[in-house]
């Protein structure tokens, strides 16, 4: 998400069919180095309590 400077409701939806998706199979999904510009939407809609969300790479996929 790192390149990520700007994602609206369709990305959001992507975003979540896709975690919807991993789980279903087993998989563990989480989201890596959010942008500050883009942290609030994910608050505002609460989205930060669905995904897991790491600062970078390294930290999803040593806590996963």
């Amino acid at each position: 998400m790192g390149n990520v400077s700007y994602i609206d409701s369709s990305g959001l939806a992507v975003l979540i069919e896709a975690m919807q998706k991993v789980e279903k199979y087993g998989g563990k999904f989480a989201l890596a180095g959010l942008q500050e510009n883009v942290k609030p939407i994910f608050e505002i809609a609460r989205l930060d309590q669905v995904f897991r969300i790491y600062p970078d790479v390294d930290s999803a996929l040593s806590r996963e």
